[in-house]
C-alpha cells in the first residue's frame, strides 16, 4: 500500500504533433521520485555488441537493474520483430521503448517487459516465473550491435525505507501544487519537430481535429494495430496517473477533507476512460475515423479536468 505514494506523480501531460498535425503522441510528465531513487545513464554505443553484453553483465552482477534502449524491431521477443527491419534516424535519436533487464547468467539475459509488447511465438518465460522472460545473449546481439543505451536504477535503501514508512504528505502536496501551476499555464508551442499542446490544450486540439471538415484522421493510418496507437496509449498514461493519485488519497488522507478532490478525480477518470473505451470499441469494429463522434467526449474531458483542478487548488493551496 505504501509503495503507491512513490508513484504519485504530476498529473500534467503533453501532446505532440509534426508540422502537418499528424504523428500524434501523448506523454505524461516524468515522475519526480524522491532522492531515494535515481536513474543514471551509464553506457551508449553502436557497432560493438560484445562490449554491450559485457557492460550489461557488469551492471547486473553489481545488483543493479538495467534499463535498455535498443532497436526493438530487431529484438526477437518484441511484438513487432522483423529481422529485416532497417532502422530509421529516429530509432537512434529517440528510441522510446525501454526493456528492464534484471539478471544474467553465462548464456542468457533475464528481462521484464509489458505483455502487450511481447511476441507470442518468441517469448521464452523463466520456468519458475512466467512474468520474467529469458533470451540467449547471442539472440540479442543483432539489436545491440545497432544501438545500445543503458541506464541503471539506483536506490538509497535507507532513504527509501524512510520514505515508505512515513506519510510524506508534503511531497504529494508539492507535486500537486506543481500540477496546478502547469495546468493553469496550458499552452501551444512550436517545437523543432512540430507542435506541443499541454494539458487541456491537448484535448482541445483533439476536439478540433475531430471536427475537421477537410479529412478526418484515420486511427490506423500510422499504426496498423490497435496496440500501437499512440493516442490510445497516451490516454491510458494520463488515466493511470489519476488512478494512482485517487488510490493514494483514499488510503492516506482524512475522508472529510478530500471528498471534493476524490469526486473530481472520479469525474476525470470516468471521462478519460469513457473516451478511451469508445475509441477502442470503434477500432475493434473497424471504424477508424477520428471524427465528430469524439468531439463531445473530448469537451467532456476538458470540463472534468477544469473541475478537478479547481478542487485540487482549494485542497492543496
Amino acid at each position: 500500500m505504501h509503495l503507491t505514494k512513490l508513484f504519485v506523480g504530476n498529473l500534467t501531460f503533453k501532446l505532440t504533433t509534426d508540422f502537418q498535425g499528424e504523428q500524434i503522441r501523448i506523454y505524461s510528465d516524468p515522475l519526480t521520485f524522491p532522492d531515494a531513487l535515481s536513474v543514471r545513464h551509464v553506457f551508449e554505443n553502436r557497432g560493438d555488441a560484445a562490449k554491450a553484453i559485457a557492460e550489461i553483465d557488469y551492471y547486473l552482477t553489481k545488483d543493479k537493474y538495467v534499463l535498455l534502449r535498443t532497436i526493438t524491431p530487431r529484438v526477437p521477443f518484441f511484438r513487432r520483430y522483423n529481422k529485416h527491419y532497417e532502422p530509421k534516424d529516429s530509432d537512434y535519436f529517440r528510441p522510446g521503448h525501454v526493456i528492464l533487464l534484471i539478471w544474467q547468467d553465462r548464456d542468457h539475459i533475464y528481462y521484464v517487459d509489458s505483455p502487450s509488447d511481447l511476441h507470442a511465438d518468441h517469448f521464452v518465460p523463466h520456468p519458475d516465473n512466467h512474468e520474467v522472460g529469458m533470451i540467449a545473449k547471442q539472440d540479442l546481439t543483432d539489436a545491440l550491435h545497432r544501438l545500445t543505451k543503458l541506464s541503471t536504477i539506483d536506490a538509497d535503501k535507507e532513504s527509501l525505507n524512510a520514505f515508505i514508512a512515513h506519510s510524506h504528505a508534503s511531497h504529494v502536496k508539492a507535486v500537486m501544487k506543481d500540477s496546478i501551476v502547469k495546468y493553469r499555464s496550458s499552452r501551444v508551442e512550436q517545437t523543432e519537430h512540430g507542435y506541443s499542446y499541454t494539458n487541456k490544450e491537448a484535448f482541445l486540439f483533439l476536439a478540433s481535429l475531430s471536427q475537421s471538415q477537410v479529412r478526418p484522421l484515420l486511427l490506423n493510418e500510422e499504426f496498423k494495430s490497435i496496440e500501437q496507437n499512440k493516442i490510445l496509449i497516451g490516454l491510458n498514461l494520463v488515466l493511470k496517473r489519476r488512478e494512482i493519485l485517487r488510490d493514494y488519497l483514499a488510503q492516506d488522507l482524512p475522508l472529510a477533507s478530500k471528498y471534493e478532490v476524490l469526486e473530481g478525480l472520479e469525474r476525470s477518470i470516468d471521462a478519460i476512460a469513457s473516451t478511451r473505451m469508445f475509441m477502442l470499441h470503434h477500432m475493434l469494429k473497424g471504424y477508424w475515423a477520428f471524427d465528430s463522434a469524439y468531439t463531445e467526449l473530448l469537451f467532456h474531458i476538458v470540463r472534468a479536468e477544469d473541475r478537478l483542478y479547481d478542487a485540487l487548488e482549494r485542497y492543496f493551496e
